[in-house]
């Protein structure tokens, strides 16, 4: 399935690994996940936060307030949790319902709200839910399918 990701949806991926380690976790959760969200800045997942009127900082700030280091040695390749299983899966039925050939890293960030748990709940203090979400969403990628076809002219 990986190889349906986008190359921002990768790195999100990448980073969430990355995030994780630094809290000595040997598992990716939907809030590392969210973390790297946020790392990545010209994601369109990050651009959709924005829309929302969403200050990035500050939702990094709340949602690592929530996390605590394990202070765990890391070992091997790092599994994401069953939660976050379930938010790809959802970025996946996200990404077929909206007719697209890749999972972006928009479609992760529907995933992460649609899987419940710490993240979705910060989300939620931010006034993030899956209807303004998904809106959200549709013109970020509204956007980036207008730049495509001007640049194609």
């Amino acid at each position: 399935m990986w190889q349906r990701f986008t190359e921002h949806a990768r790195k999100v991926v990448f980073l969430a690994q990355e995030e994780a380690g630094k809290l000595g976790e040997n598992h990716v959760s939907t809030e590392h996940m969210l973390l790297a969200i946020l790392r990545e800045a010209n994601c369109g997942a990050a651009q959709a936060l924005r829309l929302m009127n969403v200050d990035l900082e500050a939702l990094r700030v709340s949602l690592q307030s929530e996390l605590t280091p394990s202070g765990g040695k890391l070992v091997g390749d790092m599994q994401l949790t069953p939660r976050a299983k379930r938010a790809v899966d959802l970025a996946y039925n996200e990404a077929r319902g909206m007719r697209d050939q890749s999972i972006c890293s928009e479609h992760l960030l529907l995933g992460i709200v649609g899987a419940d748990g710490v993240a979705a709940r910060v989300l939620q203090r931010f006034g993030v839910d899956a209807e303004k979400a998904r809106e959200a969403v549709l013109k970020v990628k509204g956007a980036a399918t207008l730049l495509d076809r001007q640049a194609a002219v």
